[in-house]
């Protein structure tokens, strides 16, 4: 029999092909999760090609209707009509178009990004459980199968994340940061300056508080893994549990588990919320 260690390529994973085995193991060494995550997506490229100019067209569209809109009702103000050149005629027409182009690219970015992420997040499932069956028995023996199960859900939710909804708000984020800064430019150099002065400290703190937050939700997700594995024992064990009388004591074990988590989760709120309400005072 021939050997069938490691995961195969992304693009091949359903159909077995393990044609491209070292490049993609070369790939998943390289110490770049954002390499491997792009080799995976590489069977959708076209759609999330589709997608990025979609958003490109949503983006365009929404720095550009604030100006049309400006005009416009600057047109509508005006008390003389005769003023009105035949560029201004144009602007209610032009500004319907905007809406309705920026409408339908919004829609086709969500969908492909949508369509990218559950085949990403369906092809990545497929190749952790190909790995994790692979591995030997010590390694399943030193641990609780349930303690891998968010492995398979959450985790790799967030990692298919990374490569449509994480990329496409921050691209959101600083195309309109960017944006607001030229037109602020426009108005007013020395207020510009004054508040670009003010990002480093600003993004330091930002940082600090962003990776407290993760450390502390990892934390979190640690508890509730082990919360997962004390109800999953109990329930394994039912009949040992009813026979000597524990069923109050494996509760009350669990309840303790949940206020562990509980207690963790309000931590991480607090620092999300310390986090977004500081984002927005030096924003606002």
């Amino acid at each position: 029999m021939g050997s069938d260690n490691g995961p195969k390529d992304p693009s091949n994973v359903a159909t077995g092909d393990g044609s491209s085995d070292k490049k993609i193991k070369a790939v998943a060494t390289s110490n770049s999760p954002f390499r491997w995550i792009l080799a995976c997506a590489r069977p959708d490229l076209p759609t999330l090609i589709l997608g990025g100019v979609a958003f490109v067209g949503s983006t365009a569209s929404n720095a550009a209707l604030p100006t049309l809109l400006g005009k416009l009702l600057d047109r509508a103000s005006s008390s003389s009509s005769a003023d009105c050149s035949p560029t201004d005629s144009m602007l209610l027409p032009a500004t319907a178009v905007i809406f309705l182009v920026g409408g339908l690219a919004s829609a086709t970015r969500t969908y492909c990004l949508g369509v990218v992420e559950s085949r990403l997040v369906s092809r990545i499932r497929a190749i952790l459980f190909r790995s994790l069956l692979d591995r030997p028995i010590s390694f399943h023996g030193s641990r609780d199968a349930r303690s891998l199960a968010p492995l398979l859900q959450t985790d790799v939710t967030a990692a298919a994340e990374v490569l449509t909804e994480s990329s496409v708000s921050f691209l959101r984020s600083f195309s309109g940061t960017t944006n607001s800064i030229v037109q602020l430019l426009r108005i007013s150099p020395g207020l510009t300056f004054t508040s670009v002065s003010m990002i480093p400290p600003i993004g330091v703190a930002a940082v600090a508080l962003s990776k407290y937050r993760k450390k502390l939700a990892e934390r979190q997700r640690q508890l509730e893994e082990k919360a997962a594995v004390v109800s999953g024992e109990a329930l394994d064990h039912i009949a040992t549990v009813k026979l000597c009388s524990r069923t109050l004591d494996e509760v009350e074990r669990y309840v303790q588990c949940q206020k562990e988590v509980e207690e963790q989760g309000r931590r991480v709120a607090g620092v999300k919320g310390l986090f977004l309400g500081g984002l927005f005072a030096c924003t606002a």
